[in-house]
């Protein structure tokens, strides 16, 4: 009798069972690797739904549909901020809660430069983007969005910053109401 070496019957599943599992190691790791970068669209200028904000007004809509993060702030313009002499030409802007201010890259604008800032005509005051950076901090002590860490553009801000507001340290959060 003739012997006839046929293929191993456990080898033929054992190896599509092999490609099945890389195939779907290398679907998992790409559906990571898409959302571990997602964009929060964090200076996209958005609506506050509020007509006259002036600079002694920050405002935020929690509901903005054109945030990902559906938080759209225009904070307080402090004095001295980044050397405007007054309402900044920087618009209200897409907004995310963060920790540090590496969470917080975003979309800037036009930067304007010394003469720019003398020419309201200028490209940078055209365009209500964010012109410098963004930073993380609690611009609102008051609303849905009090005591809470934001993205927020430098363009409001002084040279120094935004310190933690006193009504926010200490766990003065918990006494924030709508």
């Amino acid at each position: 009798m003739s012997q006839i070496s046929c293929a191993n019957p456990s080898t033929l599943p054992s190896a599509v069972l092999r490609l099945s599992l890389l195939g779907t190691l290398g679907l998992a790791v790409v559906a990571l690797g898409n959302t571990g970068c997602e964009d929060k669209a964090i200076g996209r200028p958005c609506d506050v739904l509020v007509k006259d904000a002036g600079t002694a007004q920050g405002v935020s809509n929690v509901q903005a549909l054109e945030c990902p993060s559906r938080i759209c702030i225009k904070p307080i313009v402090q004095q001295n901020a980044q050397s405007y002499p007054s309402d900044p030409p920087t618009g209200a802007l897409c907004s995310a809660p963060c920790s540090q201010d590496s969470d917080c890259d975003g979309t800037i604008g036009t930067p304007c430069s010394a003469s720019d800032k003398a020419d309201p005509n200028a490209p940078c005051h055209r365009d209500d983007k964010c012109k410098t950076s963004f930073v993380c901090a609690i611009p609102f002590v008051k609303g849905a969005v009090c005591c809470q860490k934001l993205c927020v553009c430098r363009d409001f801000l002084a040279p120094s910053g935004l310190p933690t507001p006193i009504a926010c340290q200490s766990g003065g959060a918990a006494t924030c109401s709508d």
